[in-house]
């Protein structure tokens, strides 16, 4: 039997020593073969006594990003110096004919599992932010969220597109390099209040890049800003920590994201933060090039987000400098405002999304590639969270179209298929299915 200790566990900054196994009542342990099992990343390889150990080999754990590292221990044993920044795991292995044995060499046994850890009361962040065994039982206003330690979500009139707050980063778009200086997009703002509306609208992070307030009178219908968007849009596959866009206002508003290029153009409906989920399912309707997906914090203090990678391809996904593949987990921790992009030339539809707290998340791709067909169209989209799914749907063809449509659906929890006119038109099989959209489709 062997101890195994979590991840979180192992040790960095400790040298740890792994002695040469001698058990003189053994008469056939020289005839054994002693090991060092590693479990680390690429960095720990240089911490590694490797003039010493016999490199035997190394392989991926599967759905993660670490490596294990097998090395033979010589006579006498080794001396494993310590990395100070990288943490990891070591056991010792012993095999001969007559037995095995394995070891954990050293962890630590810090308490990682305390009852509780008192948080920033964030309003409907999912979280027991004051430690007493309810989450979000509070039930606060806008103005009473100081004297209370764990507030229920604060709904701005009913659960809808109509909100008082929203957060957001412009996805990646393509535009000829000789125009993206000049790249610009707008904000199409209306609201329903019969008063003049003040909104807000930074980049909270770094305000020298955004920063403005300005106000819808009651006798206009909508109000349009445009920014420039390459300080405000994400580049590639990285973490942006002072891109991301935050909208207020004092009454209810609608916020649609919209863009025209030389070589891109998008109309995209962003949903406010009061509606935002724990779970998605990423939908990327992209096959040629840019298929995308973001993940966005909202809530103060720490949000943890985990991503299981789902690709049709063998092909790796490069984020952060680390290669995952499909089946891959991505871990990472998200300060409020803080915010994800995954890129690549392949679709990840079906990529599935937890986090801790409500996070705001979108996918989507540069060009709208359906029928085999390549515009310029941007196919991003606000993700609904999974908890807004539903199992009937209407789907209208734009009356303008003189080509057929595409319908796509996604499973779990999609219906088992798609019918017009009371006939089963196309079964859906698979995680991701099509099918052409008739001029009245259900």
């Amino acid at each position: 039997m062997t101890v195994i200790s979590p991840t979180v566990m192992f040790l960095k900054g400790v040298n740890q020593v792994v002695p040469s196994l001698i058990w003189p009542q053994v008469s056939d342990v020289t005839n054994g073969s002693q090991f060092v099992v590693a479990i680390g990343t690429n960095e720990s390889l240089p911490c590694m006594n490797t003039t010493v150990l016999g490199f035997i080999g190394d392989f991926p754990f599967k759905g993660t990003d670490l490596l294990v590292h097998t090395y033979a221990v010589p006579a006498g044993g080794i001396l494993i110096a310590s990395c100070l920044n990288t943490a990891y795991g070591f056991y010792m292995a012993f095999v001969n004919s007559n037995f095995s044995i394995q070891i954990p060499l050293a962890f630590s046994l810090y308490p990682i599992n305390q009852p509780c850890n008192a948080t920033v009361n964030s309003p409907g962040d999912g979280v027991d932010n004051d430690c007493d065994g309810l989450i979000d039982e509070d039930i606060c206003t806008e103005t009473t969220i100081s004297n209370f330690k764990d507030c229920a979500a604060i709904i701005s009139g009913d659960r809808d597109t109509y909100g008082k707050n929203f957060t957001f980063l412009v996805p990646e778009h393509h535009e000829t390099p000789i125009r993206v200086e000049n790249s610009t997009i707008s904000l199409q703002i209306t609201s329903p209040s019969q008063a003049d509306v003040t909104i807000s609208i930074t980049t909270p992070l770094n305000l020298t890049k955004l920063s403005m307030t300005l106000t819808l009178p009651a006798s206009e219908d909508f109000l349009q800003i445009f920014i420039q968007d390459l300080s405000v849009r994400a580049v590639g596959s990285a973490l942006f920590t002072d891109r991301t866009v935050h909208v207020t206002s004092d009454h209810e508003i609608s916020l649609t994201l919209m863009g025209n290029g030389s070589s891109f153009a998008m109309s995209l409906l962003i949903q406010p933060d009061d509606v935002l989920g724990h779970e998605y399912y990423v939908v990327t309707p992209c096959n040629l090039t840019g298929c995308l997906f973001q993940v966005t914090a909202v809530h103060a203090g720490e949000t943890e987000v985990r991503i299981r990678l789902r690709t049709d391809t063998d092909a790796p996904v490069l984020f952060d400098g680390t290669n995952y593949k499909n089946g891959s987990v991505i871990c990472r921790t998200l300060q409020q405002f803080h915010a994800l992009q995954i890129n690549t030339t392949f679709d990840l539809s079906g990529t599935h999304v937890l986090s801790s707290k409500p996070v705001s998340v979108w996918g989507g791709g540069f060009f709208t590639t359906f029928l085999r067909k390549s515009y310029k169209d941007s196919a991003a989209e606000h993700i609904p969270p999974l908890e807004t799914w539903g199992r009937e749907f209407l789907v209208l063809q734009n009356p303008t179209f003189i080509t057929k449509g595409l319908t796509a659906c996604y499973l779990p929890p999609c219906y088992d298929y798609i019918k017009t006119d009371g006939r089963a038109l196309t079964t859906l099989t698979s995680h991701w299915s099509a099918a052409p959209t008739p001029p009245d489709i259900r």
